[in-house]
């Protein structure tokens, strides 16, 4: 497979040689499809049981409220993945919908069979397995720190923790936050002209500095105390 060598970027190929992915690909069914700019790859409320794989490009993942207004939208990137946690909850058809923001390219991996082993493979599925456990978890871990922000009354203090959130992870002062300012805004629950507000204050009053996507913590004590 052309794409071979750089799957050992996927968060499920983790710990994983060449020829482990290899072998656990060629036990699967499997296909790479190319997505056009703004193609709908699957759409919420129907049926999808396959994990998607970016090989190139980025997607959008959307989900829409009853109303039809949308309630989130987060990127997913090259080398991430989506699809993991229908496959793991058994569910039959998608929560969310996936559009190509770009031209991309996805491996697809069926998951209808996915649990299936025998002894010829069940030696490197299983760290498969156990990488797709630890990246649902890890997702999971994501979803339940947006709730925890959500439920920060002031917006200032709500960016606040989340810059201190990653001030802490990393160890460093100096991080660089996987979020658009939209993206940012929707994981706050928020207005992106509200959270580049907030952002330009901190900014000002010497609590942090910033350019783009790179931030840096100048005052943590003055921060912790929004």
């Amino acid at each position: 497979m052309k794409y071979i060598q750089a799957l050992q970027n996927v968060s499920l190929f983790d710990e994983m040689s060449i020829d482990e992915i290899s072998l656990t690909l060629s036990s699967m069914d499997t296909f790479i499809k190319k997505h056009g700019k703004r193609d709908c790859i699957c759409l919420q409320n129907e049926a999808f049981s396959r994990i998607g794989i970016i090989l190139k490009g980025k997607v959008q993942v959307i989900r829409r409220h009853i109303t039809d207004d949308i309630a989130s939208i987060h990127t997913l990137d090259t080398f991430d993945t989506f699809g993991e946690d229908i496959i793991c909850s058994g569910r039959t058809a998608t929560p969310y919908s996936i559009e190509a923001v770009e031209e991309s390219t996805l491996l697809y991996i069926d998951g209808t069979r996915l649990f299936i082993m025998d002894k010829q493979n069940s030696s490197y599925r299983g760290k498969f397995f156990k990488n797709i456990i630890k990246t649902v978890a890890n997702r999971s871990f994501l979803l339940n720190a947006q709730v925890d922000y959500i439920r920060i009354l002031s917006l200032r203090k709500r960016v606040a923790v989340l810059l201190l959130d990653h001030y802490y992870n990393n160890g460093q002062n100096l991080f660089t936050i996987e979020f658009s300012r939209a993206e940012m805004a929707k994981y706050l629950n928020a207005t992106r002209p509200a959270v580049s507000k907030i952002l330009a204050e901190f900014k000002k009053e010497g609590m942090i500095d910033y350019y783009r996507n790179s931030f840096k913590i100048c005052d943590v004590d003055r921060l912790s105390k929004q």
